[in-house]
């Protein structure tokens, strides 16, 4: 696979996320409720749908979700059967976790928590003999005018 392939994929999902940003779906009243990783014990935030960030073959899916007061929250989402992959993941600048280890299973993921961070820099290393996968991905997050959630800026290297 070259590394063009990845690039185009990331390209694409832009493409769609900016299109449903625009068309108003994200602007739906009937959002999923979603479970508070803010540790607080007051009313759970009501979540957007989950949206692809990239598809990374053999090593998992990357997707993003927001709550309705801004926060962002990304998940590592592993194919089942896969491999173990590491993962770093920093919330601008901050480290939010370091080289966690990621078995495959069913419905096991990782999730960052929901933060009010405009920048998440995810780095997940996949290693399976005779190579070594390893993607880096930068997120920029941001509200429209409106109130509605978008991953303004992605990058996939």
């Amino acid at each position: 696979m070259s590394l063009r392939q990845p690039t185009l994929l990331i390209t694409v999902v832009l493409a769609g996320a900016l299109g449903y940003v625009l068309l108003g779906g994200g602007s739906d009243p009937e959002r999923a409720s979603g479970e508070d990783h803010r540790g607080t014990s007051g009313p759970r935030p009501v979540l957007s749908p989950p949206r692809l960030i990239a598809q990374l073959p053999q090593v998992g899916r990357l997707a993003w979700q927001c709550d309705e007061n801004g926060a962002f929250s990304t998940s590592l989402s592993l194919p089942d059967p896969g491999a173990t992959v590491f993962v770093s993941v920093t919330a601008d600048g901050r480290p939010v976790f370091e080289r966690r280890r990621v078995d495959p299973g069913p419905g096991v993921d990782l999730r960052t928590p929901l933060q009010h961070v405009p920048r998440q820099r995810w780095r997940i290393r996949y290693h399976h003999k005779p190579a070594t996968i390893r993607a880096r991905v930068r997120i920029r997050f941001a509200q429209s005018r409106i109130g509605d959630c978008v991953a303004a800026r992605l990058s996939l290297t």
